[in-house]
Parts: C-alpha cells; structure tokens; sequence
C-alpha cells in the first residue's frame, strides 16, 4: 500500500481518532518521509496515551527517516507538563532504538529548540543518553549528529559549573553528562559537590556519581560526607549502597568511625539487615544491631502522650515537617504512604503505635523492596507504578527512578514497612501529643 503526501495529510487530519490511530501503525512499517504528518498527528493526539505510544513507535520504528522526529522543537507541544513529559519519553526510546538514524533524528530535534529553553535541551540530551546502547552512542559521536552532540555536551560541561546559571538548567545539565568518564566529570564534583552550591545542584552530581560509577566513588563520598546536610547525606548513603563494592567501604567507614551511627537512617539499617548477603547481615548487625532501639522500648516511653493536651495547629506544622513526603491531608503533602484518615479511625492508641512502629502490620503496597539491576545497581524502597514495561520504585531519600523491566536482574520484598522508624529522635512526647491532636482534629 502507498500514499501520496497529500493523502497522508489528508488522513492526519480526519475527524475520526481511529483513522488517525491506523495511519501511525501504518507509518510505523513504512520508510516515507513522514515528518510533516506525524508533526500534525502529535499536535492533535498526544494527550491520548494510545495515540502517544503509536507516535513513538512510528516515530522510532527500523525504517523511520531524520524527518520524523523535527516536531521536538514544536513551541506548542512544549507549552504543557504532559507534553514535554511525552517528549522525553520518546527521545529516551529514540536512544535505545537499534535503528541507527532515530539517534541522529533527535539530536536535530533537541537541537532546534529555542535559545531560551536550553534546560530543556539538556534535559533531552540526559534522555538520549539515558538508555543508549554503546553502539548508539558511538554513531553519536560518530555520524551527521556527531556536531550538535558535542556542542550540546560542552555547553553542558559549561553550565553545570555555572554558579550564575539557573538551580534548574544546572541540574539537567548535570543529568546530561552520564556518558562523560569520571575523569572528564571531575570539574562537575569538585564544584558540584561543595556545601556552598544549592541541594539540589548536590544531589544532581551525587545521581551522576551513583551512574558513572568511578572505583574513586567511596573516596570521594567520604572526603565531602562531614559537610554534606541531612537530605544531601541520604542520598550519599543511597549511592554508597547501590553496589556492592562501594557497599562494603561503606560499612567499613562506619566501623573506622568515618561514618557515625546516628548519620544513618534507622531505616535504611533495617533494610540492610534484611539484605540477601548473609555477610552483610552479620556485618550490619554488629555494627548497628546495639544502637537499633527496641520499638516496644519506644511505645512505652511515648505513651504519656495520649494524656497530654495537644495543641493541633502545631501538630499541623510538624506533619508537614516529618510527615508530608509520604502523606496527604488538607492538600498538604504527598500521598504515598497509608491513609491517615484510616489509621485515626482506629483510635489514637492504635495511631500512636503505627507511628512509633511503622513494622507491626504493613499493608503490602507499603512495603519496602530491594530491586538489583542487570548492570549490579542496588535500589531500595517502596514501588509507586508499575507498567507492562517498566516499574517505578521511589528512594528512601525521596527520589523516584523508573527501572524497565529488561534491566531488573532481582526484585524482593524487605518485608519491612517503608515508613521509616526513628520519628522519635525528631520530636518530644509534646510534640507526639500536638501530633495526635492534629490528625484527630481531621474530619
């Protein structure tokens, strides 16, 4: 079957979705040139998830031309958060695709983007990279994209270091420059990682660091972990935990006295305690099995609370405080975790023990996992989304990664909640009391 240009268009444009749905398949298996209509078809269909995933498989297919991927630079496809999610994806897909010119058809794409939107460019280069074979990456730096891909990586380079650049252009650049050897990225870490740049300018070199995978990782983890912050400091400790090597320098640091105890989230101990290396486990345990409290040591002690008068507008500022980043109420945080409204109605004697031990009884969407990737990365945490192709799982630090199913080499339970233990070092038997009064105050 053959179609004009005319008649391609035409079929674009029909008022029925289906038509429309039936011409991308269809594309999908041809080698036209198809750019003009496919920019038609996404400026019209790309809210819909079906017309989403029959663009990219026609935009990406074995015989898609250079011509298929020029609707990237389309300022009205860009306007949206849905639209440059979409975006993403597909140049993500665009760089693990086997056909050699789809690669090469996005690097132009990104490349027309306007001048005003350079982060995003960035952004879409971390994309391209994100999951590219070594071949793909080769005919990068290789073919007709070879200029535009080396210009866009300097100016990467470029702008990470930028302390005048934006928090926001500074990170995706940073995310972009996964390809670039431990050597070339020195720079990025030297100023990246210094208690004077914004966290999340930190916590995007410390994601790079976790991807390129240097042998000096724990050396340097350990040279800048005295002046990293809290926040900063768990996602240190996810990266030193997510292989194996830099695991055991890791546990090692703390038996040293490198690494306090107390800078290690209860927590993540407790998930290390049920790691599947049984040396680890002993390892754990002696270094951590005398400073992990008892939980019934911790109910006790709190249950002068449930007599105390609470004061609910201050309970309401300490749920946003340690509770919000994994549960909502009154349109405040995010709902991740278990439904506080449920657990109130079960009285606040039975509130008050959920909290202090997250452990008791965990419902299993709320349990944390242990998933290992194909290339030997651990990630650890409790799994938000799940898709026939891919799974997401969200870090103890608060990150999201989303891991395709073809790279997991193991997934496991923990058995372990993913509400961590420990609230108890962050507020007193008052404050536990202004707690219990706020969520007992939500109607």
């Amino acid at each position: 079957m053959y179609f004009s240009d005319d008649e391609m268009i035409s079929l674009a444009k029909h008022k029925d979705i289906g038509v429309r749905y039936q011409l991308l398949w269809f594309l999908s298996g041809s080698d036209l040139d198809a750019g003009e209509v496919l920019t038609n078809l996404v400026k019209q269909d790309h809210a819909d998830a079906w017309m989403r995933l029959a663009i990219i498989c026609a935009a990406t297919s074995k015989s898609a031309g250079l011509d298929r991927l020029d609707f990237i630079a389309e300022p009205d496809l860009r306007k949206t958060a849905d639209g440059r999610a979409f975006i993403e994806t597909l140049v993500e897909t665009a760089g693990a695709t086997p056909n050699r010119y789809v690669g090469t058809a996005a690097m132009r794409g990104i490349s027309r983007l306007r001048e005003d939107d350079v982060g995003f460019q960035f952004q879409l280069l971390g994309a391209l990279v994100r999951r590219a074979s070594e071949q793909n990456l080769a005919l990068l730096r290789k073919n007709d994209a070879k200029g535009l891909f080396m210009q866009l990586r300097e100016r990467a380079m470029e702008t990470a270091q930028d302390s005048k650049a934006s928090e926001a252009d500074r990170v995706s650049a940073i995310r972009a420059l996964a390809i670039q050897s431990y050597e070339e990225l020195q720079p990025i870490f030297t100023i990246s990682l210094k208690p004077t740049q914004p966290r999340a300018v930190q916590i995007a070199a410390l994601e790079l660091l976790s991807r390129v995978g240097p042998i000096e990782a724990p050396d340097l983890l350990l040279k800048i972990w005295p002046s990293l912050s809290p926040a900063v400091r768990a996602t240190a400790t996810e990266v030193f935990l997510s292989r194996a090597n830099w695991l055991q320098a890791f546990l090692e640091a703390v038996e040293k006295g490198k690494i306090a105890r107390a800078d290690i989230d209860p927590a993540r101990v407790g998930l290390l305690m049920k790691s599947p290396n049984r040396s680890v486990r002993v390892q754990v345990e002696e270094l951590f099995g005398k400073v992990v409290t008892k939980r019934k040591d911790v109910v006790d002690y709190y249950q002068p609370s449930l007599t105390l008068k609470g004061d609910p507008l201050k309970g309401k500022a300490i749920f946003k405080k340690e509770c919000a980043a994994c549960h909502k109420l009154e349109g405040v945080g995010e709902e991740i975790g278990a439904d506080l409204k449920a657990i109130r109605d079960r009285g606040t004697e039975n509130m008050l023990l959920n909290i202090l031990d997250p452990n008791r009884e965990v419902k299993p969407q709320f349990l944390a996992y242990s998933l290992e990737t194909t290339a030997g990365k651990t990630l650890s945490g409790m799994l938000t989304a799940e898709t026939p192709n891919s799974v997401t799982i969200r870090l103890l630090d608060g990150r999201s990664e989303i891991v395709p199913r073809a790279e997991i080499d193991s997934l496991r339970s923990t058995g372990l909640s993913f509400m961590p233990e420990g609230l108890e070092k962050q507020i007193d038997k008052q404050a536990m009391a202004d707690l219990l009064a706020y969520l007992n105050s939500i109607k």
